[in-house]
């Protein structure tokens, strides 16, 4: 069983607070907006692409994909891009559930490509503002709504994983928001909705799935309940919508994605590296391209370093999350969260650079842990490697793209280490003012 668990407390002159960070969020939300509108993101034009393929008749062209996967569009799908008005090279493989082109399918038929990306940029930006005032609520900060707002916007404007996430309008958007709300409702004390909601953004990703540890951690039986039983209703959809064949297609563009490794400053992954440092010393050959290494390794130096990686996660995010059961409901589901998203994609074979946007909203958060001088420290290694400025300068000058790559796997894995002290400081002393004032001060 859980209870409801708000640990923010009441707030003085709440709803002009709440009204004034809207505003800010609101203001902030328009400006991207204006400039994205009419650009086209070849991460959603996949999306579009396979829909348009599933309602031509060529579903079996929907998981085409370069040679090695990676480096850019998949040849076949050349003459669909150029029909649908695309510049060269305009998609990315399709790497989704195959019931999400079938469900596309339709609205190519009324919506052009270009009016579905500008629909998605009105939709997908809202949504990364609401991701700011939900992890507030998740760390049940006393931090004034407002200051809040300014500083996640300040934090994601001089991040790459927000424009990443913006500029290519990614679904990975829609999913940090539905993990974030799944999170909070469990808190909250509404597992049928934290269920339904962390299903749905692992029948989008699947890789949320592992947020169900922090449903166990809680003890929330019936949030865990809801979660299985919302995703065994969406894979039995999947297959009576699509059928058999094209899950199975799916599940083969996925292993090819996973057999070959990628070190491009757009994937901040210590796998990758791991599986680099293992290519230079078996002489594996490797295909260079503009800021990006790709090669494939034999089966069983992927598995050496699968293992390696994986224990480095247990290491890492295992001590945080383990840790963080000392700490109070509200600020130990926002530190297991923080760890999980970050060593999830970390330590996997892709952390593309989007995938980094929940670990982003949630770093204010360690602030209700720790004075925020300290929470500021702690944060600071992996606002360093992925800040926006570095990112584009590394990339105008040129240097291999494993630079990079180390320079922000290592910000990450600091920031990893740091927020493993603040937490067990935090439970060695549980004063008041260390769990849950020290924001309210920021």
């Amino acid at each position: 069983m859980t209870r409801p668990e708000d640990g923010a407390g009441p707030e003085p002159r709440q709803g002009l607070a709440v009204a004034l960070a809207g505003l800010a969020l609101t203001v902030w939300t328009l400006y991207h907006l204006v400039l994205l509108w009419g650009t086209w993101p070849p991460d959603l034009a996949a999306i579009y692409i396979a829909g348009y393929l599933w309602d031509t008749g060529a579903p079996a062209l929907i998981y085409a994909a370069p040679a090695h996967f990676f480096g850019g569009a998949p040849p076949d799908w050349a003459p669909v891009i150029a029909r649908l008005g695309g510049p060269d090279g305009g998609a990315f493989p399709f790497i989704y559930p195959p019931a999400w082109a079938a469900i596309m399918a339709p609205l190519t038929r009324v919506i052009s490509a270009q009016g579905f990306f500008n629909a998605a940029f009105a939709v997908q930006l809202p949504l990364v503002a609401l991701c700011i005032p939900l992890a507030r609520r998740i760390a049940g900060s006393r931090m004034h709504p407002l200051k809040w707002a300014l500083l996640g916007i300040v934090l994601l404007e001089s991040a790459t994983p927000f424009y990443s996430a913006i500029n290519q309008a990614q679904p990975t958007i829609l999913v940090c928001l539905l993990i974030l709300i799944a999170l909070e409702r469990s808190l909250a004390g509404a597992p049928r909705m934290a269920g339904s909601a962390l299903a749905l953004a692992a029948a989008i990703k699947i890789t949320p799935v592992i947020f169900a540890i922090l449903f166990i951690t809680r003890r929330d039986w019936r949030a865990l309940g809801w979660c299985a039983l919302t995703g065994a209703a969406f894979l039995a959809a999947d297959v009576a919508i699509c059928g058999l064949a094209p899950n199975l297609w799916f599940l083969a563009a996925l292993k090819g994605a996973a057999s070959t490794t990628l070190i491009s400053p757009v994937n901040v992954s210590a796998r990758a590296l791991t599986d680099f440092w293992l290519a230079l010393a078996a002489q594996v050959h490797i295909w260079p391209a503009p800021n990006l290494y790709i090669f494939e390794l034999p089966a069983w130096l992927r598995h050496l370093s699968t293992l390696a990686n994986l224990g480095l996660w247990l290491i890492l995010g295992g001590r945080i999350l383990l840790a963080a059961q000392g700490l109070d409901a509200r600020p130990r589901m926002m530190v297991s969260a923080l760890a999980l998203s970050t060593g999830l994609f970390l330590f996997g074979p892709l952390g593309w650079q989007h995938y980094y946007l929940l670990p982003l909203v949630l770093l204010p958060g360690l602030a209700t842990i720790a004075p925020p001088w300290a929470a500021a420290v702690a944060a600071f290694p992996a606002l360093v490697g992925e800040n926006i400025f570095l990112f584009t300068g590394l990339l105008s000058a040129d240097p291999p793209p494993s630079y990079y790559v180390c320079l922000a796997v290592g910000g990450w894995i600091g920031t990893l280490l740091l927020t493993d002290r603040l937490v067990r400081r935090a439970v060695a002393n549980p004063a008041p003012s260390a769990r849950n004032d020290s924001s309210a001060r920021f």
